[in-house]
């Protein structure tokens, strides 16, 4: 499309919802030359953040071309089912949400991992996991081995409607995703919920979040690192407050 675009003297603007290091790194001559075809007929490539822009220009030029191109992000809505308790919430206890399709990569496995540790400081810590896929059964699998399958409460998929309603009942967001990402919409919609985040390095948390201000970030895949964390902002009434 591209190569046409070119050809025919169409102006064509891509959007890149996220890109792979892996992609953005490659040394596979194949799909060099298919990036620089698809940069051939491109008159402007938006990408989410100024992170990812740098990341294009460094590996192939073009800095004319590229922009940052933010997603559209509407206000909440008022909550539909407010009286509903969607996991019989406790005041006593501390429930941490999960929000993404369940894969390899998203990090729903490295919780599991760190929850034994957090439970130890926290014994009435409560996962909440939104969200099916492929990778469920062994995350379930993990959590009966760990002995830590009481801890975790699994709503499945929760129509986009009342998710909201499911950031509002919960205490802190985890988002420990392996990904470089783009910008995820889980994470943003845990921002606008105003509960404390914990996340990974991903592109969006670095391009516009500050450590100890509106999140903590935290080593992808780093066990010890997750439940350090999340038993810091458990105990730091303060540090939720800033958050």
């Amino acid at each position: 499309f591209s190569i046409f675009s070119f050809l025919f003297r169409k102006k064509l603007i891509f959007k890149i919802h996220g890109s792979s290091y892996e992609l953005i790194n490659t040394k596979n001559d194949f799909f060099l030359c298919l990036i620089r075809l698809f940069f051939l007929g491109a008159n402007r490539v938006g990408v989410l953040s100024e992170i990812e822009k740098i990341e294009f220009i460094k590996k192939f030029g073009n800095f004319k071309k590229m922009v940052v191109v933010k997603n559209m992000v509407l206000p909440n809505k008022p909550i539909e089912n407010k009286e509903f308790n969607y996991f019989n919430k406790e005041a006593s206890k501390t429930y941490s949400l999960f929000v993404s399709r369940i894969i390899k990569g998203k990090g729903l496995d490295d919780i599991i991992r760190a929850l034994p540790l957090v439970l130890k400081t926290n014994p009435r810590f409560k996962l909440v996991v939104a969200g099916d896929g492929p990778a469920k059964i062994q995350c379930t699998e993990l959590a009966t081995e760990l002995k830590v399958e009481e801890s975790i409460i699994w709503l499945g998929i929760i129509p986009n409607n009342l998710l909201s309603n499911v950031y509002n009942f919960s205490d802190l967001f985890i988002f420990p995703s392996h990904f470089p990402e783009g910008m995820p919409m889980a994470l943003v919609d845990a921002l606008k919920s105003g509960i404390p985040i914990i996340t990974t390095r991903v592109r969006f948390a670095v391009n516009y979040l500050e450590e100890n201000k509106n999140c903590l970030f935290i080593d992808a895949g780093n066990i010890n690192d997750i439940a350090y964390k999340i038993n810091e902002l458990i105990i730091n009434k303060d540090l939720q407050k800033r958050q």
